[in-house]
């Protein structure tokens, strides 16, 4: 009984519907905001977002490429004003001013020769105020909505909603 009840609401509920880039774009946050936005396909298994947070004045933009099918990453600092002195390291760009790092991976995509992961982060990295190559445990919104058979282990991405 109990089986036949969840097999019926199981069916009843329909199909999920697939996650898109666009609604990737989001803003989040309870102190301070956090914004995710301008998700886009880089290349095959590779997606890129911009990230904007601010707290008190002090505000950065980052652009992160990320590979979903090894979950490294690209995150590279494009702006970034202070309100607290020393919290840019002494590196400050207005977040008004156009994004070098999105005009160089732009470059770097609509090149036609071919790069590796490292070669790219070195390209946008010299746009950059800092940029890092880490690795995320967990399966990004973009790769999700993008790649999602690409996840290899890593934690299934959950649409998380903090406002």
């Amino acid at each position: 009984m109990v089986a036949m009840t969840l097999t019926a609401l199981a069916t009843s509920a329909g199909p999920v519907a697939a996650l898109t880039l666009e609604q990737c774009n989001r803003q989040l946050g309870t102190v301070g905001s956090y914004h995710a936005s301008r998700h886009a396909l880089v290349g095959t298994g590779i997606v890129s977002h911009v990230v904007e947070t601010c707290v008190g004045g002090d505000c950065t933009r980052a652009v992160v490429v990320t590979a979903c099918a090894s979950g490294k990453q690209i995150n590279a600092r494009s702006a970034c004003e202070e309100e607290t002195r020393g919290f840019c390291a002494g590196k400050t760009r207005k977040l008004s001013q156009r994004d070098r790092v999105q005009q160089e991976l732009k470059r770097v995509v609509d090149d036609k020769r071919s790069y590796s992961f490292d070669d790219m982060a070195l390209r946008i990295g010299r746009k950059s105020l800092g940029a890092s190559v880490g690795a995320a445990r967990k399966e990004t919104c973009g790769c999700a909505a993008a790649f999602p058979a690409m996840r290899n282990g890593k934690k299934r991405f959950r649409m998380e909603t903090f406002n």
